[in-house]
């Protein structure tokens, strides 16, 4: 138990890098997968799989009753994307619920499980200002993702008996990542697509300094605490296009449509997607984010309680990162 970690969700963005994380710092690695897992990011040889079907409770309870003990549990997994809005309260909050009451009843219980929330719990901060979200706000998500993520919050905090921590990050972004490739995929082709004819203020954080804080805080003394995530900084709608002009090194036509434009595009697109059993990038959903006009977010119980000090600001981060794409020939 003393070096073993169990990761769920390790295949994927976010999951990839936690994965990475631990492997260089030497933890015995244990990851869940499904039948239908791929595999491609985790052919590390120390990777060791425990396949579980978190819809099923005495499954759960089987796999982890024969498997190891855990020093730490990190829950990546979910999913932010559903063609019913039902699908994410069913992953996000009942496999995480079922996940939890398996550990406590095959007395499993590791010295702190880690849960990787999102801003999302707590939807955008006050419209008129660019005052930050904090803890102590009471959440006001906008979309059925934010609502599951916050129930889960809910369920750890109040019903687990668990020492947690839980992280709750705004945008994350990196090598790998989807859903803002899009918007840099547009910007690369000449189109700068903007939702909202009005100035928004978003927050990002470099997928890197968001697992290398989770492994910090994981390794600490610190337990039974909720952190959002960001780089720190505030970034204009305008200022978050220059950087990835800049960094492709790219002009593009600047696109501005209003929300209730965009809402009925997501909506067709959704309908597209359902009959072709794909799930589109730009849903109703999302629309409720990229709308968003506040989205900053409080870091300062971070920094106090573990010095965190991000490396990647959105510039450099994003250098990286489109280097990547071009690299793996996501660009051309």
């Amino acid at each position: 138990m003393d070096n073993n970690v169990l990761i769920t969700g390790g295949s994927g963005f976010i999951g990839g890098f936690l994965v990475e994380e631990a492997i260089k710092r030497r933890y015995n690695v244990f990851v869940t997968i499904r039948k239908t897992t791929n595999l491609l990011k985790l052919r590390d040889k120390n990777i060791r799989f425990i396949e579980i079907d978190f819809n099923n409770y005495k499954d759960i309870k089987k796999k982890l009753s024969i498997a190891p003990s855990f020093k730490y549990i990190i829950h990546n997994a979910g999913i932010t994307k559903a063609f019913k809005k039902k699908e994410y309260f069913e992953v996000n909050y009942e496999n995480t619920k079922r996940f939890l009451n398996a550990i406590e009843e095959t007395k499993r219980t590791p010295c702190k499980f880690i849960y990787m929330g999102s801003l999302a719990a707590y939807g955008p901060g006050d419209k008129r200002t660019t005052k930050p979200v904090y803890k102590t706000s009471i959440p006001k998500p906008v979309t059925e993702y934010g609502r599951s993520k916050l129930a889960a919050e809910k369920y750890i905090i109040e019903e687990s008996k668990l020492p947690y921590l839980i992280f709750s990050p705004t945008a994350v972004y990196g090598p790998g990542e989807k859903d803002l490739f899009t918007t840099i995929k547009l910007i690369n082709s000449g189109i700068d697509f903007k939702i909202g004819l009005k100035q928004q203020y978003f927050t990002f954080v470099y997928v890197k300094d968001l697992v290398k804080l989770v492994f910090d805080a994981m390794e600490s003394s610190i337990v039974n605490k909720e952190y959002f995530v960001s780089d720190g900084n505030l970034y204009t709608k305008d200022e978050f296009s220059r950087i990835i002009k800049k960094t492709l090194g790219a002009k593009a036509l600047s696109v501005k449509v209003p929300v209730w434009f965009a809402i009925i595009v997501a909506a067709i697109s959704e309908a597209i997607a359902g009959f072709s059993g794909k799930q589109s990038i730009l849903n109703v959903e999302k629309i409720a984010e990229l709308s968003a006009r506040n989205l900053n977010c409080d870091i300062e119980d971070l920094k106090k309680d573990f010095n965190y000090q991000p490396e990647y600001d959105l510039y450099k981060g994003m250098i990286e990162t489109v280097k990547w794409y071009k690299k793996e020939g996501w660009l051309k």
